[in-house]
């Protein structure tokens, strides 16, 4: 079975790395169309929430960074995807919930995800979100597991630096509150051929 509409989630980990990869060479081998999807997952602390402004603005520099870590992943791995329709994409909200949504509404056939993630706390008590993804998932799921992504993470650290830089900031953890929409939350698209 040929996959035509390929959704691969991202959060820099090794896992999600190897799965970048998999999904860029199942989509040249099958002329299909790549969706990168980076969701951007905050917990708030309630006890130092900032001003609106300082909010919105941190929101904006984690955003412009995520934005800047999945385009250093994509040009890391230019050679892998020549001749793929690609379409990138850095939203914000549950990582499980935007996969899912992005599936059905793209009309993906196929999502690939890394076994494990950047995990947090609450992923380990409430389980992962792989897991989520799997059991509700609209289409099929290929789930990459960690020692293939030991084997594929070569060239795409810049990629995977950037994000540990911006996670290293903390404003994220404290402004969840500015990353929520209505809907699946705020979305910075790119679409190229």
């Amino acid at each position: 079975m040929a996959f035509k509409r390929i959704l691969c989630a991202v959060d820099f980990s090794e896992a999600s790395l190897a799965a970048f990869r998999k999904a860029a060479e199942m989509a040249r081998f099958g002329a299909s169309r790549l969706y990168v999807l980076h969701s951007i997952e905050a917990r708030p602390v309630v006890s130092s929430l900032p001003g609106i402004d300082e909010a919105g603005a941190m929101a904006v520099e984690f955003e412009e960074k995520a934005t800047a870590a999945l385009e250093s992943l994509i040009a890391s791995s230019a050679s892998v995807l020549k001749g793929i329709q690609l379409t990138t994409e850095v939203t914000a909200g549950r990582a499980s919930v935007e996969i899912l949504n992005h599936a059905h509404d793209w009309q993906a056939d196929l999502i690939v995800i890394g076994a494990t993630g950047a995990a947090s706390l609450e992923q380990i008590v409430v389980g992962n979100t792989a897991e989520r993804v799997m059991k509700d998932a609209p289409c099929s799921v290929l789930i990459v597991r960690q020692d293939t992504a030991q084997r594929v993470v070569q060239g795409m650290a810049p990629a995977a630096r950037l994000l540990k830089q911006a996670a290293a900031s903390q404003f994220y953890e404290r402004n969840r509150a500015s990353f929520r929409r209505k809907g699946s939350g705020y979305a910075n698209r790119n679409t190229r051929n």
